[in-house]
């Protein structure tokens, strides 16, 4: 049963959505915000700081920063709709977004900002693992542990790195590929690092040159898009979603904004300028205006 009708649904809560939002309330165009949960995104999970944005001084608490959007949601004046979107699909007038609380929306158009989550290792015990950085309040608690990280990149090194600097020597870096770190960043030696295909076991990692005993591993794999189900089907690149200049999707109607994005560096900056100009070409298609 349709509960509600509007111009723009914006699905997610995180900074390309609060920001879609914004503009949306801005330009006086009526509009919704689906979001479980806290507004904020991977903002309001972090323990660490934001000195990525210029506009916030250097060291900012990132979920300072998702309190900040959570106030301007809340001045906005923006309906919140405390649930997820499971299926978007297309009507003779625009979209029905089906909830997961059972209720409906009708939208002229759609604007996914549904934001990534961390890729698990399901190899791994789940009372024995940590699944990205957010999970991590102090890497002081696992002194006394041996630590084992899975992960390539600058979230694993950055793991390494911070473990050495609370004095923690028992632990292992295993990366099956070459790293995609960069090593400079990161106080991690060569002999930290195993390299090359592994088997992971319930208290073990096995490697070429032998066995890591582990009492607990974080896994740094990264990150996938989330997305809704949307019909028709989105074009995808290896599960990121591919946009045109506008921000339009394969689906017309349907924008995207945010880390979802094929080919877009994932940080907070470039989620709100690809939610901007996504917003902008919706406002300007619903006064009949040209877009690029």
């Amino acid at each position: 049963m349709v509960t509600r009708k509007t111009d723009v649904v914006v699905v997610g809560g995180g900074p390309a959505g609060v920001q879609s939002a914004t503009w949306c309330a801005q330009s006086a165009v009526d509009h919704v915000l689906i979001e479980k949960g806290k507004i904020g995104g991977l903002q309001a999970k972090s323990p660490y700081s934001n000195s990525w944005l210029s506009v916030f001084p250097k060291g900012t608490p990132a979920r300072n920063v998702a309190e900040e959007m959570r106030k301007r949601v809340a001045e906005n004046g923006t309906p919140v709709v405390d649930s997820e979107a499971v299926l978007i699909q297309k009507t003779g007038k625009g979209f029905r977004v089906d909830l997961a609380n059972g209720g409906q929306i009708e939208t002229r158009f759609v604007l996914l900002a549904t934001g990534t989550r961390e890729r698990d290792e399901p190899a791994v015990p789940a009372d024995k693992k940590v699944v990205g950085l957010a999970q991590v309040e102090s890497f002081e608690m696992f002194l006394g542990k041996r630590v084992a990280i899975l992960g390539g990149g600058d979230a694993a090194f950055q793991c390494g790195n911070a473990l050495r600097k609370v004095g923690h020597e028992d632990w292992r870096l295993f990366a099956r590929k070459s790293s995609r770190a960069n090593r400079k960043q990161w106080a991690v030696r060569d002999e930290d690092v195993v390299h090359g295909n592994i088997q992971i076991a319930d208290g073990w990692i096995g490697h070429a040159d032998g066995r890591y005993p582990y009492d607990v591993v974080l896994v740094m794999y990264g990150w996938e898009a989330v997305l809704p189900v949307v019909a028709p089907s989105l074009a995808l690149k290896q599960g990121y979603v591919v946009v045109e200049r506008s921000m339009e999707t394969s689906v017309p109607g349907v924008f995207a904004a945010g880390d979802i994005l094929a080919d877009s560096h994932p940080c907070v900056a470039s989620a709100l300028g690809t939610a901007s100009v996504a917003t902008q070409m919706i406002v300007r298609r619903l006064n009949g205006l040209p877009t690029i």
